[in-house]
């Protein structure tokens, strides 16, 4: 596969980063997550245009794959993108909003649970999730993102169809297929896979349309720990509505 977006030379440098921020507080994945019982779900509204329902109050974060397969996800939160019409669950006790200023500067042991797992929703157009999973001496970084860029390079026109339009717009890409080969939300989309290589993590994106306008699934470090199976639940839990 060759030229690869622009971001992707620069996720290696993210991902160092950004694990600087779970180093020594990890939360380790045979612990069993620990929420409040579950009660009414509450809407919580951010910024621009973008809403949270949840179903727990958010403590601490434990997730596994078990914890986060069959009914367990229904005490998982919900993100509901209010300007763009969709919504996905994600983990229980994740905190609402961006990572507090003093996660990366507290010492470890200091760290509030609201370091270890975030989700950031204040900009409808680029929702941000990051958690820090694994044990104290190798924790595994997840990150995920849903994007729509407004920019008039970045979507098809008015009536394309989405892989003719890829084939044609990303031409390097020797791995576009012919024919949507996945689907997110019941719509058809195109999964890309960026295996890890030693300069840069793994990547996988999904791209989808939706009412004309092409939104992108970014999902970093697919390849390593539990990550495959619980960005696998997000993708599943993920639905569309219509904007009212």
């Amino acid at each position: 596969m060759k030229n690869r977006s622009p971001r992707l030379s620069l996720l290696l440098i993210v991902s160092i980063l950004a694990l600087i921020g779970c180093e020594s507080k990890a939360v380790l994945p045979t612990e069993t997550a620990t929420t409040n019982p579950v009660e009414a779900p509450t809407e919580v509204p951010s910024a621009s245009g973008s809403t949270v329902v949840s179903t727990a109050t958010p403590t601490r974060v434990s997730v596994t794959p078990e914890d986060a397969t069959g009914g367990a996800t229904a005490n998982w939160q919900i993100y509901r993108n209010e300007k763009y019409g969709y919504s996905f669950k994600y983990f229980a006790d994740c905190h609402l909003g961006p990572m507090p200023e003093g996660c990366k500067k507290a010492p470890p042991a200091e760290r509030d649970p609201e370091c270890l797992c975030f989700l950031d929703g204040d900009n409808p157009n680029h929702v941000f999730l990051q958690a820090c999973l694994g044990n104290l001496d190798h924790p595994t970084l997840l990150t995920w993102e849903v994007s729509h860029f407004e920019t008039p390079a970045f979507n098809p026109p008015q009536g394309a169809d989405l892989v003719a339009w890829m084939r044609e717009k990303w031409s390097s890409y020797e791995d576009t297929p012919d024919e949507p080969n996945t689907d997110i939300g019941g719509m058809p989309a195109v999964r890309y896979l960026s295996p890890q290589s030693p300069m840069a993590p793994s990547v996988e994106t999904i791209y989808f349309m939706k009412d004309a306008m092409l939104f992108e699934i970014r999902m970093l470090s697919v390849e390593e720990g539990n990550n495959r199976e619980l960005y696998d639940q997000m993708v599943s839990s993920f639905s569309t509505f219509e904007v009212s």
